[in-house]
């Protein structure tokens, strides 16, 4: 008998067609997900976060290799580079963990499969949806783990615990163990172990039907369609034409975009909706939103900062570039007349540019173009430009550059924001 036909698939567990890949931990739960899938069209494959020893790392990866191989597999092994983790968690802002999936499932999306298979059950589901609760997510987010998400599909979401120990019990091998799985300075691990057994198998029952209800429901609800740069904009009409669920559902988005460490306050939730509803500027110290006729413009606050001028600058999201090309929107700096060091830098409440009609307060400018900040080059004079035109804007020269000719200067988005999404 082989170790595979030691386990009898559950009647509710089903895979679709396709080639398959398996998420391959080596625990408990994807190690029960390897014995059941179709041997003949799946393989499984294994991140290395780096984030853990390398004594405990090579064990595991041994360990698993023998599991997999024991099942019939060779496994694969992804390797994501020591230190790339923090670095987007830091760039981001967003936590290790978050980190560490959006890495994960970008390495998984890159291999040629029908499908990502991973091992979530029923006890993933009710952590994830009472860490939901507690975050203050709106209703259509209490879902928390969706059985499909695109290419991802999680077989075994519907399943009790209980019966995946009872399987690999059966398979005789032994699963891998995370030593970051016990560590309860991770709220999701906190949850496992001090709320999760406090529950009776009825009451995760409930919550189970419960996130699926939502499910349903989220299948019959529209996204209002937004567009994300270096700030978020999306449609009034759009949003005052929505269901209340809809409208909670973008705000919380935007929430997320914008780092939010911690629950959403549902207040600052409905305070922005009001605002949005009633066609009135917004601010709270996540994020800053105008209202353009029928466009509402989300902006983030941004961190004081002072770079010297260089020809390619890349900050925030931003970049700055110096050269020969020309639209009748570009600005021209004649560099020979700049009284170095040459500084950009956010615009800051008492500045001040000469324009050809006189001085005018940047802040001034910053109200009539309804953005909540800008960005300034500044030399030992004074400011040498404004420019806005990448938030929505307009970018000026200071009187004393104009028609001197010069080289191009343009501030332009540089890379699309990342969403901190759960799951």
């Amino acid at each position: 008998m082989s170790l595979s036909s030691r386990v009898s698939t559950h009647s509710n567990v089903e895979f679709p067609p396709g080639r398959l890949l398996v998420a391959f931990s080596g625990g408990e739960d994807s190690l029960y997900l390897l014995s059941i899938v179709p041997k003949e069209r799946a393989f499984p494959v294994y991140v290395n976060h780096n984030l853990r020893t390398k004594d405990e790392l090579d064990r595991e990866i041994d360990l698993n290799r023998k599991n997999a191989e024991a099942l019939g597999f060779s496994l694969t092994v992804v390797d994501i580079r020591k230190g790339m983790i923090e670095e987007v968690a830091k760039r981001e802002r967003i936590g290790i963990e978050a980190a560490a999936r959006k890495l994960r499932y970008e390495a998984l999306s890159s291999f040629d499969c029908s499908y990502i298979l991973t091992a979530h059950h029923q006890d993933d589901l009710v952590e994830g949806f009472l860490m939901r609760i507690m975050d203050g997510s709106p209703l259509s987010r209490l879902s928390s783990i969706r059985y499909t998400n695109g290419r991802i599909l999680r077989p075994l979401l519907y399943l009790k615990k209980s019966e995946i120990k009872s399987g690999v019990k059966k398979l005789g091998l032994t699963p891998s163990i995370d030593s970051t799985n016990c560590e309860k300075k991770y709220r999701r691990n906190a949850i496992r172990y001090n709320l999760l057994p406090l529950l009776s198998q009825n009451e995760k029952d409930i919550i189970t039907n419960i996130s699926r209800n939502i499910e349903e429901y989220n299948s019959r609800i529209h996204d209002i369609p937004y567009e994300v740069g270096t700030y978020i904009t999306f449609s009034r009409l759009l949003f005052l034409n929505a269901n209340p669920t809809e409208r909670e559902n973008l705000i919380y988005k935007i929430y997320l975009y914008s780092g939010i460490k911690g629950r959403v306050s549902r207040k600052e939730i409905k305070r922005c909706t009001e605002s949005i509803l009633e066609g009135r500027k917004f601010q709270d110290s996540h994020l800053f939103l105008f209202i353009r006729g029928d466009l509402c413009s989300v902006y983030f606050p941004i961190p004081m900062f002072a770079f010297q001028f260089c020809s390619s600058l890349k900050f925030l999201g931003y970049k700055i570039e110096r050269g020969s090309l020309l639209d009748e929107k570009d600005l021209r700096i004649d560099f020979s007349l700049v009284r170095k060091p040459l500084i950009l830098r956010p615009s800051l409440p008492l500045d001040q540019i000469e324009l050809k009609d006189g001085k005018k307060s940047v802040r001034e400018l910053e109200r009539e173009l309804k953005i909540p900040y800008s960005f300034v080059l500044e030399d030992r004079i004074g400011i040498v430009a404004f420019f806005s035109r990448a938030l929505g804007g307009r970018d000026r020269l200071s009187r004393r550059f104009l028609e001197k000719g010069g080289e191009r200067v343009i501030l332009t988005q540089n890379e699309i924001l990342s969403t901190n999404e759960l799951h």
